[in-house]
């Protein structure tokens, strides 16, 4: 019998006075939930465990694409197969940590979570930990994935330096730097045949749009770049704001406060004081709508961006390739009826070699785990071992949990010589295909790691994606990735007050409000006020995650 209540934005806030004066049960839960009781016995083994002949309940919050139906066929089949129930509480994604942490208070404490502070439930004691050896021995598939992948990442799951209180993973798509993207009926108008490389190179382009009328509509209504276009030419002097890196002595330091960063604001306040900087950059390039689109250049405001991720300038992919996959980006410039061009470009390489727009780091930590469900070691090993096959045993079994029943819902074809996903049946009909595999219990449902599921089973889930990006960022791939992987406490402290004082003097400083000597009592400012506190615990976590 399957039992379904659906935990909504409007039931955490009827409950919210209930919770905070004390109710609740830990006895028979008030979570709302989709559980699927009276399963059949006789999961798979696993492997030099004899835990897969009991039965175990797990109760989850997973970050899924919307509720699901009343009998999710995959939760059934998963239920059936590893002799478990899995009781699957949704939560609006939107106001998760809210209605999360209304549970907690509650005393209902789901044994996995995602979408919630990782580090603070750490510290407050409600998510457990557990050992190396513990996860190796449970959890075989995924640590060889990890060794194999990038061994520093065991590090970076154990949050105390010694035990583990999420699994390590990987986010392909993080491999690819933000794109650098030109457009080339620009260049071709104004005379530059070949794309830009160099910091010089881009100068001359950039005057060239704000001065030559690139669009040919007899008005002096374009310029170089805006917002996004300026994060760049950072990384073209050595540094990038936002990001935690090394200085020359091997000491980590805020790239917004690097010396270096002195010269590019010198010479982002040339052009902005020229006229090559579009003056309302402030307000951004996105006017409403996806955050992904960049209005400004698809309505002939700039001629270069650094707008969105690779994957929303993804060209037309048709079905019989892989899917029917095209970025948000390409999809507006298509629906403008623009008949302009552009093209994937290089990072500016400055005068010293520098080079590098905003890259992710490609580590992640999705899922964490109740203190409860960790201290019972015979039902957590159990859940290791599920996830382990789940999400790490097999290119096949990671597309069923993510894309549903292999000949149903989903087929694994060739493209250009790889295997690759396509949708099949009513997957393949569905208006939109996430929320539809999400009901029936697929998609992020049992992703218990990034993607669900391995870098082997990302390059078969996203093939032609990769075959375009591998192809297309070949050698555009230069990138700046902070060298620490967690946030130093102290930011949620000092962060915003940081921020301002960043954010106000580098916007004076290109503008024109203050001289560029401000640069350097920005930087007094800023360690003055925390800063200081937080650059030594930054170096404090390098030394940590790099023990």
């Amino acid at each position: 019998m399957i039992r379904k209540k659906v935990l909504c934005l409007f039931m955490a806030a009827v409950f919210g006075a209930m919770v905070l004066s004390g109710c609740g049960s830990r006895e028979k839960s008030s979570m709302d939930t989709v559980n699927t009781s009276d399963t059949e016995a006789g999961g798979k083994e696993a492997s030099g465990s004899g835990e897969a002949d009991k039965h175990f309940e797990y109760s989850m919050v997973m970050h899924n694409f919307g509720p699901w139906d009343d009998n999710p066929e995959m939760l059934e089949r998963w239920e059936k197969e590893y002799n478990a129930d899995f009781n699957l509480v949704y939560v609006e994604t939107a106001s998760a940590g809210e209605q999360i942490n209304l549970m907690i208070a509650s005393g209902e404490i789901p044994d996995v979570m995602q979408m919630v502070d990782m580090n603070k439930f750490y510290k407050d004691g409600i998510i457990g930990g557990w050992t190396e050896e513990f996860f190796r021995e449970h959890a075989p598939n995924l640590s060889r994935y990890i060794d194999e992948t990038d061994p520093s990442a065991w590090q970076i799951a154990k949050f105390d330096g010694n035990l583990m209180y999420s699994i390590p993973c990987f986010r392909k798509y993080d491999t690819i730097a933000t794109p650098v993207v030109w457009r080339t009926d620009w260049l071709k108008n104004v005379g530059i045949q070949d794309i830009p490389k160099t910091l010089d190179e881009f100068e001359d382009a950039f005057y060239k749009f704000a001065k030559e009328d690139p669009d040919g509509n007899g008005k002096n209504d374009t310029y170089g770049l805006s917002e996004t276009g300026i994060r760049p030419i950072y990384g073209a002097f050595g540094s990038h704001r936002g990001k935690w890196l090394l200085n020359g002595e091997g000491k980590v330091v805020y790239g917004d406060v690097k010396p270096e960063m002195k010269q590019a604001l010198e010479l982002l306040h040339k052009w902005y004081a020229d006229g090559i900087i579009d003056p309302e950059f402030l307000t951004g390039e996105n006017e409403g709508g996806y955050w992904a689109i960049t209005h400004k250049f698809l309505n002939n405001r700039i001629g270069f961006t650094n707008m969105g991720a690779f994957y929303h300038w993804l060209p037309d992919m048709t079905q019989e390739e892989n899917g029917t996959a095209v970025g948000e980006m390409t999809a507006q410039w298509k629906n403008s009826g623009n008949t302009g061009t552009y093209a994937m470009g290089y990072a500016p390489e400055g005068p010293d070699g520098y080079k590098g727009t905003d890259k992710a780091d490609f580590r992640k930590l999705r899922t964490v785990f109740s203190a409860s469900v960790v201290e019972d070691q015979e039902r957590f090993g159990r859940l290791l071992e599920i996830i382990d096959e789940l999400n790490c045993s097999s290119v096949e079994r990671s597309v069923e949990v993510n894309r549903g029943t292999l000949e149903k819902y989903s087929q694994i074809v060739d493209f250009k010589e790889k295997p690759s996903y396509v949708a099949i049946g009513e997957a393949l009909e569905a208006d939109s295909l996430y929320p539809f595999l999400s009901a029936k219990g697929a998609a992020n449902t049992f992703a218990f790691i990034e993607e669900g599921g391995n870098l082997e089973y990302q390059e078969v889930a996203y093939a032609q994606q990769f075959a375009w990006a591998n192809k297309e960022f070949k050698d555009k791939n230069d990138g700046y990735v902070s060298v620490i992987f967690k946030t130093p406490e102290s930011k949620a402290k000092y962060g915003a007050e940081l921020d301002k004082i960043l954010n106000e003097g580098y916007i004076n400083i290109i503008t024109g409000e203050k001289p560029l000597d401000y640069f350097d009592e920005m930087v007094e400012k800023w360690y003055a006020n925390g800063g200081e506190e937080m650059t030594n615990e930054a170096n404090e976590i390098y030394a940590q995650e790099h023990q």
